[in-house]
């Protein structure tokens, strides 16, 4: 919708609402820089003068290329159209944009329309391809992936500037589509693509490794959410099902089958991978025996939340809670999870669980933005 929210983890109480004249599409960057504790309730973005600092310099995008430093500054991308989250990293947000640009922000500065520091490519291109998944940083350098399957790799100097450390393709003449973030790990991109692959290429000099496999999860072909890595597992959603690849010997352990297809990317906790699902249910697999289970194993979710509101997207974990958000505009907090139980229509059950669960009422959060 037409604004931006911030909530106390622990109590779900709103500590921060943005109103925004557009709608915001991406999600916020998901580094964050801490500054100093917040207090208010709302602000204007763009008054930085009469307002504290605040913990987390979060960063966020609307559809009319409006970016959004919370409590320090604004700025005008010319209108160009932003769908995927910043990045924060050496004091710069980098945002990507359906016109295949990466501009970089001056996060450290104050005020309304603080303008760019750099974009890159720096001249005027209409032929580039969309950028549809957030940018990623490692090792000193900003990944950024088209959808045409090309990609970018630029190394951050000191101060703000950046040089071109490399470009490429996924696979050369291959025709595959990315629409998801890049993953780094180790020195190597990890690539989602439309064809139901993964492909790896080298950070140094964006060269295709040979080292790509195929998700065959059962479904249409295609990877519509990055994966995440816990090395060296890899979890990618595909359809409706969550498909563990151990990078080290190749094979696949289908971690999870949901009814639904799944609406997010994975997140890693502890010893469980929580995602959501297209019916407006949180899972939980627990995959701290994985490393033992012989190839093509099938493991059902372990524990589930359903509170209904419509499709889950990506969850986090903060301070041992899993948060999420469900399509109808509200925020949940989950605790622990526990083997077997699940939650639907306000009521926990489990068949053949012969204790109760420890979470009587597992709603810390429960917040309506709408």
């Amino acid at each position: 919708g037409n604004g931006f929210y911030a909530l106390d983890s622990i109590k779900g109480r709103r500590q921060l609402r943005v109103e925004d004249h557009s709608i915001v599409v991406s999600a916020a960057s998901d580094q964050i820089e801490v500054i100093a504790e917040p207090t208010l309730d709302y602000h204007d973005p763009a008054s930085a003068d009469s307002i504290p600092e605040l913990v987390n310099l979060v960063v966020f995008a609307d559809e009319a290329g409006t970016v959004t430093g919370l409590n320090r500054w604004t700025t005008s991308l010319e209108g160009a159209g932003v769908r995927v989250a910043p990045l924060l990293a050496n004091n710069l947000a980098f945002v990507g944009t359906d016109e295949g640009y990466l501009y970089a922000i001056d996060a450290t500065r104050k005020g309304r329309d603080i303008g760019w520091e750099w974009r890159y490519p720096a001249e005027d291109d209409s032929g580039l391809a969309p950028i549809s998944g957030a940018p990623a940083f490692a090792e000193g350098r900003v990944v950024i992936a088209r959808e045409d399957g090309s990609l970018a790799v630029l190394a951050i100097e000191s101060g703000a500037e950046a040089r071109e450390a490399c470009t490429g393709r996924i696979r050369p003449e291959s025709g595959v589509e990315v629409r998801v973030a890049p993953v780094l790990r180790d020195g190597r991109i990890y690539l989602g693509g439309s064809d139901g692959f993964v492909y790896v290429n080298d950070l140094e000099d964006c060269k295709p490794l040979d080292e790509e496999f195929y998700v065959d999860g059962g479904a249409p072909p295609g990877i519509e959410f990055a994966p995440a890595i816990d090395y060296p597992w890899m979890y990618i959603p595909q359809g409706n099902v969550l498909v563990a690849h151990n990078l080290l010997s190749n094979v696949n352990v289908f971690a999870s089958m949901t009814e639904e297809p799944i609406s997010s990317s994975p997140a890693i906790a502890a010893e469980f991978v929580y995602y959501g699902s297209a019916d407006g249910c949180l899972h939980a697999v627990d995959v701290g025996e994985i490393d033992v289970m012989p190839a093509n194993t099938v493991l059902s979710w372990s524990w589930s939340f359903c509170p209904g509101g419509g499709e889950i997207n990506t969850p986090a974990v903060v301070s041992g809670m899993v948060v999420f958000a469900t399509y109808d505009g509200t925020i949940y907090g989950v605790g622990t999870p526990q083997e077997g139980w699940i939650w639907v229509d306000g009521v926990w059950s489990c068949g053949g669980c012969t204790t109760k669960p420890t979470l009587k009422r597992p709603l810390p959060i429960v917040e309506s933005l709408g």
